[in-house]
């Protein structure tokens, strides 16, 4: 029950904020890198090349085999490449992912996948 409450609580904040309660409890350690619902933001990362890092670091720790519920991506930093989307959105399609939310910048070139739009269910 209190995992479940743990959960719920880490599925708010962006994913770098979740790694952050780490230093609370040796209990939420291995909390945040099986999570469910995955919140991903570039905005607090200087570089795309840091947020790049930190996503591939965290997919490369995680459970491959737990379900994605919902994958939340704000990319806001007009410098991410196409590929670079391409990699984020392919992670969450190929974890079965249930929610998708995509929000980027206004200014990016970047487009959405075409393979989000022909993935079957």
């Amino acid at each position: 029950m209190l995992d479940a409450l743990l959960y719920h609580i880490l599925s708010f904040p962006p994913m770098k904020d979740a790694a952050a309660t780490t230093i609370l409890s040796k209990r939420w350690k291995p909390l945040w890198i099986s999570q469910l619902v995955l919140n991903f933001e570039d905005k607090p990362f200087p570089l795309p090349s840091t947020f790049c890092k930190f996503f591939y670091s965290f997919i490369a720790t995680r459970d491959n085999t737990l379900p994605i519920l919902s994958f939340h991506l704000k990319c806001r930093h007009p410098r991410h490449s196409q590929n670079d989307i391409n990699d984020f959105v392919y992670t969450a399609v190929q974890g079965g992912v249930e929610n998708l939310t995509i929000d980027l910048c206004l200014y990016s070139k970047t487009t959405l996948p075409t393979f989000v739009l022909t993935t079957k269910p």
